[in-house]
């Protein structure tokens, strides 16, 4: 095949190309049938779009219609088995009242999915006792501790290890080695006081 604008085949080897991918897809994942139609318009759309981006001098157009279409059924079945939120996995209720740092009252169900995923990380809290307790005993914690790790443990309330390496301009292995002190001086802090409940 030379070009896609002048071989009409072009647009036969596509749809083959793209009904056998789809195939196999529907029949590894256990989709229904119904689904292999809009699937297949799915690709062939998704085909058409990036022939724009062809270019002859980095390969034949049979090789960019295989990588094209395989990009777009891995994305498709990254999202098919992309992991839903289990109730049994959830330790709380939407229909429960919780306070913001802000000292407001609100219905989880009111929040935003981001403050609900940030509940772990201590930005939402609830108002039970032993939460609040700990909410104070980190807080007293980290006020006291130097400048340039007091920096990494508020970057690490708001993400991971990367994000805070991002934020901070400092490298990973600087804020893992600042995380083995941070976790030295929380370990010496519990040993020598009452664990919170």
């Amino acid at each position: 095949m030379r070009s896609p604008d002048t071989d009409s085949n072009y647009d036969r080897f596509a749809r083959g190309h793209v009904r056998g991918r789809v195939a196999k897809l529907v029949r590894t994942l256990g989709l229904p049938e119904s689904d292999r139609d809009d699937l297949e318009q799915e690709v062939l759309v998704f085909v058409y779009q990036r022939l724009r981006q062809f270019n002859p001098s980095y390969g034949s157009i049979e090789a960019f219609t295989n990588k094209v279409v395989t990009s777009k059924v891995c994305n498709i079945i990254d999202h098919l088995t992309a992991k839903k939120r289990d109730f049994r996995l959830v330790d709380f209720s939407f229909d429960e009242t919780v306070r913001t740092l802000e000292g407001d009252y609100v219905d989880r169900k009111d929040l935003t999915d981001a403050q609900i995923t940030n509940q772990s990380r201590g930005d939402i809290e609830s108002y039970t006792p032993g939460q609040i307790e700990c909410k104070v005993d980190m807080d007293r914690i980290i006020n006291k501790l130097p400048a340039e790790l007091a920096v990494v443990c508020n970057a690490l309330r708001r993400g991971n290890a990367t994000d805070a390496a991002r934020e901070l301009g400092i490298s990973r292995r600087e804020v893992t080695r600042r995380i083995g002190k941070l976790r030295s001086i929380f370990e010496q802090y519990w040993a020598e006081t009452d664990p919170p409940e």
